[in-house]
């Protein structure tokens, strides 16, 4: 499958995300709509979607996107946090790729879904491991492992200077994926 990157920093998790969703038998949410994300969810499955979105500008974008099987929603990341709390949806995949400061909302929403998600899609992993905010650096090396028993940690091809993302679970071993158009940077053992 060939992807659109849109800008270089914006889209390098497509590939991978549009993989999970292919995967998927269950609802999707995405936290943190976008231009290499939301419209591609929607016209790649027929699941039922919902987008939280916490900048009221995004949602403005993709709020026509709503309807019978596509929600998309604002919510403050104090209230998405408050969300994850209420919400008890069995997700096939869950994308976090929401905005905050100190991967606030990331951090809720990756603890919140570990478990509970078939696959678990987090875009700028590189940071996060070097900040500490998710996973660690071992060896020179990111490591997801203290939070997902399975992981691969992705990034397109041709592409070394652009946003890492990582495709996770706790539920469904990932061993055997091989997605075209991305390289495998690291993965567990």
């Amino acid at each position: 499958m060939k992807g659109y990157f849109g800008t270089r920093e914006g889209g390098s998790h497509q590939l991978v995300l549009l993989e999970a969703v292919r995967r998927s038998t269950k609802p999707i949410l995405e936290l943190g709509a976008g231009e290499s994300s939301t419209n591609q969810i929607h016209h790649a499955t027929t699941l039922p979607i919902r987008t939280i979105e916490g900048s009221k500008e995004w949602y403005q974008r993709y709020v026509r996107l709503n309807n019978h099987h596509h929600k998309v929603e604002y919510c403050g990341e104090r209230e998405m946090i408050k969300w994850f709390e209420l919400d008890h949806t069995e997700w096939g995949v869950v994308f976090v790729d929401c905005q905050g400061g100190e991967w606030i909302g990331r951090r809720a929403a990756i603890a919140k879904y570990k478990d509970v998600a078939d696959y678990v899609v987090v875009h700028d992993t590189e940071y996060s491991a070097v900040q500490g905010y998710f996973g660690k650096v071992i060896d020179g090396k990111r490591d997801f492992s203290d939070t997902f028993k399975y992981w691969i940690e992705f990034q397109p091809v041709g592409m070394p200077d652009v946003p890492a993302t990582v495709l996770a679970s706790n539920k469904i071993d990932l061993k055997d994926i091989v997605i075209e158009g991305v390289v495998k940077l690291n993965q567990n053992k």
